[in-house]
């Protein structure tokens, strides 16, 4: 058994899933202004396993006339070109990516990647290079004028994160079957370059003769890139910061004046308690915010006890590196995951109610100042759409829609069918 890499993914991946009992929800205060930007929404309408892209009224969800079924059934990766003309769809176990022209809503066709693994990530670059990171060992490289795969590029380990950058992807890349150096890769046009890191990173397991003698263990780092100074920045749970020149490939080590955490000796297995089954590690997640500023979140995994059988994360918190000077702002302690939806850092907190399920959904701006707060005690989707916020709860088909400067409650939404808003 491998801990996947579940920093963000674990808070959002609980948020999207949680099914908890009441709804902790205030009622929308009276005569309260919504005015979403002009035009439509894209949107997936499920109907079972298989979907349908279609244009959204932002003002009430309702699907214009405008529809058509997509390729990939139960899309679950999306990503909008940097001109947000072209729509990229792929479903993490097909082995092909569906490209849409989103001005005319119609499809362009579908790429066969050819060869074999889980789709993890869609990235766009540049204009006319869409990379899909399929399992941990392969970058494919898509041109999609041609509608074919350009490249397909075989990484020397496993993927642990990735950004993309103005001219390719960046990655931070682990052994391929233990915690050991870790490596930064960028893949552009004119190939693939690698710079070592004085830090380590990675998954490994042990599996003795029994289920009691299993060890599982992680490491992840964050990755947050600054595409406007050329910049990546790679934040471990402790210790030294490394900051590389995305030009010339060299790297700036960097003490906080804080920690981000505590961090002693990783994982000891020299000393192992008997017969102990251990499934632990640390996950960390960097968003880059700009004006200097990296946002670093994320979980810590104790091992397993006796009789336990869910792998339960304690809170990383929420801090703010500012890289000009390398001080650390703790934020919030609670925090065990970030998004950047808009202009506005989202945080989600576990337990925020009697609920035994619950999640908060925290808005900071830029600078790490809390905006709102919501409380809810079942799942919830949050989509960003100009000023708004969109609050998918039952599966979708009801939405709180939240004025993103007030965290006011300004209409609520149904709609038939399980509905997802595709934003760039």
């Amino acid at each position: 058994m491998r801990i996947a890499s579940l920093y963000a993914g674990l808070a959002l991946v609980a948020v999207l899933t949680a099914c908890g009992g009441g709804r902790a929800r205030e009622e929308a205060p009276p005569k309260q202004t919504f005015h979403p930007p002009a035009g439509d929404l894209l949107g997936l309408i499920w109907k079972g396993d298989s979907a349908e892209l279609a244009e959204l009224d932002p003002r009430t969800l309702a699907p214009g006339l405008r529809r058509f079924p997509v390729e990939q059934g139960a899309a679950t990766l999306i990503a909008f070109s940097a001109d947000g003309k072209t729509l990229a769809l792929g479903h993490g176990e097909k082995q092909q990516v569906e490209l849409v022209n989103v001005a005319a809503l119609r499809p362009l066709g579908v790429v066969e990647l050819g060869i074999p693994g889980y789709i993890s990530r869609l990235y766009w670059a540049r204009a006319g290079m869409l990379f899909a990171a399929v399992g941990q060992q392969f970058i494919v490289v898509i041109d999609p004028a041609s509608g074919k795969v350009f490249e397909t590029r075989q990484i020397e380990g496993t993927l642990l994160a990735a950004e993309p950058i103005e001219a390719g992807l960046v990655g931070l890349v682990a052994p391929s079957d233990r915690i050991g150096p870790l490596k930064l890769a960028v893949w552009g046009g004119k190939g693939t370059s690698t710079v070592s890191l004085r830090m380590v990173g990675g998954w490994e397991t042990e599996q003795g003769d029994d289920e009691s003698e299993f060890r599982s263990r992680e490491l992840v780092p964050g990755l947050a890139v600054d595409p406007t100074g050329r910049r990546a920045f790679v934040v471990p749970p402790g210790g030294p910061v490394a900051e590389v020149d995305l030009g010339d490939l060299t790297v700036t080590y960097h003490t906080l004046s804080e920690p981000v955490s505590l961090f002693h000796r990783f994982l000891d297995w020299l000393d192992p308690a008997a017969e102990a089954k251990m499934v632990e590690g640390k996950d960390r997640q960097a968003l880059w915010l700009g004006n200097g500023l990296v946002a670093v979140s994320g979980a810590d995994f104790p091992p397993i006890e006796a009789g336990q059988t869910d792998l339960v994360g304690k809170p990383a918190g929420l801090s703010l590196i500012d890289t000009d000077d390398w001080s650390v702002r703790r934020v919030d302690g609670q925090v065990s995951g970030v998004q950047l939806l808009g202009s506005r850092l989202f945080a989600y907190e576990a337990g925020c109610s009697s609920a035994p399920e619950s999640f908060a959904l925290v808005a900071y701006d830029l600078g790490g100042n809390q905006r709102f707060r919501l409380c809810r005690d079942e799942g919830f989707d949050p989509q960003v759409v100009g000023d708004y916020l969109y609050v998918g709860m039952d599966n979708n088909t009801r939405f709180d829609v939240v004025d993103m400067s007030t965290g006011v409650i300004v209409s609520r939404l149904k709609t038939k069918q399980s509905t997802t808003l595709l934003v760039d």
